[in-house]
């Protein structure tokens, strides 16, 4: 599973900025996602910015009294200037086609730039500009809950759809009672959740679809442990056993770092944490994920792959010798044996 968080989102547009064209007079993020992009590149290079509908009305964003090169309706009209239209990705291509299809007159007045931060070469799309080809599946840091993953995935439910109750609202009494009717929404997507997992026991399950239907979060189905789960099942380890149940599912959300370590580990699949921000792959350790990753841990791979690369070049080395060491005892025995 690839992943791109924010964080490396700014880091690699830094990057970018600096090679983009030097003649650009103006960005433009395609809503909502590349205004996100647009906006990082419009700093990093101090230029003027646009969303795609400010763009095709002559409307642009206020750039503020820093920017060295603003613009205004009346220049963007009667100029000619190059001007980038950038999206976050391209996956199929179908969005930025239409894009391309409606800068299409701009083309008579001005030079057009389309790119993407991430593509997928599949999508078959030409782009002009581009930084970083990434192959699907991918999930993003800033559209995670509103992405694919949602509806092939596993979603955990405190600290995630809601927020975690205090420890003295857990009490399985009153207090937690009223936390699961009146407890406050944290992230809530816009697609339909495959399989909602929580470690919230059965007989609470009315109160919990309620809380469900009253905030509008679809979902095929609910999971919930039972009554009297065995002391020896973690809940990492219930929820490891539920995502790993069906193929379908590829991506779990978890809320505790801890238990996202064991989902990954015990179900062999993907599991990103909502406390650290992080995706855990499965036999990565905590510090290779790409957050706290050395710079060359994607160019050489996980310490365990340069670890078995340099005892497959070890143990060549030893069979070379001995290869060598049988040799002269052969050559010994026929010197000495036949004088």
């Amino acid at each position: 599973m690839n992943y791109r968080s924010i964080a490396r989102l700014a880091d690699d547009m830094r990057t970018w900025s600096a090679t983009l064209p030097r003649e650009i007079d103006l960005v433009v993020g395609v809503p909502r996602s590349g205004l996100l992009v647009a906006n990082l590149i419009a700093l990093y290079r101090n230029l003027p910015l646009a969303d795609l509908r400010g763009l095709l009305e002559g409307d642009l964003l206020a750039s503020g009294p820093r920017c060295s090169n603003p613009l205004d309706g009346e220049r963007l009209n009667h100029c000619s200037l190059t001007i980038l239209v950038v999206d976050d990705c391209v996956s199929t291509g179908s969005a930025m086609r239409e894009v391309m299809e409606q800068v299409a007159p701009l083309r008579e007045q001005h030079t057009m730039l389309l790119g993407a931060a991430y593509y997928d070469p599949r999508a078959g799309v030409a782009l002009d500009v581009a930084y970083e080809s990434l192959h699907m599946p991918y999930v993003f840091e800033w559209k995670l809950m509103h992405s694919w993953v949602i509806e092939h995935g596993c979603v955990d439910m405190d600290g995630v759809l809601c927020r975690n109750p205090e420890p003295h609202e857990d009490d399985d009494g009153p207090l937690y009672e009223h936390f699961l009717r009146e407890a406050e929404p944290y992230m809530l997507p816009t697609k339909t959740i495959a399989r909602i997992v929580t470690s919230r026991q059965e007989k609470y399950r009315a109160p919990t679809e309620a809380w469900l239907r009253r905030h509008g979060v679809r979902y095929e189905e609910l999971i919930m442990r039972g009554d009297r789960p065995t002391a020896e099942q973690t809940h990492g380890a219930y929820k490891a056993e539920v995502y790993r149940s069906d193929k379908r599912f590829q991506l779990f959300l978890e809320s505790e770092a801890e238990q996202a370590r064991q989902i990954a580990r015990w179900s062999g699949k993907p599991v990103f944490c909502l406390d650290t921000m992080q995706m855990n792959n499965p036999g990565v350790y905590p510090w290779q994920n790409e957050q706290t990753a050395p710079a060359d841990y994607h160019q050489h791979g996980t310490v365990v792959g340069r670890l078995r690369r340099s005892m497959r070049r070890a143990s060549g080395a030893v069979r070379a010798q001995a290869h060598g060491a049988r040799r002269w005892v052969r050559e010994a025995k026929k010197r000495f044996v036949g004088a």
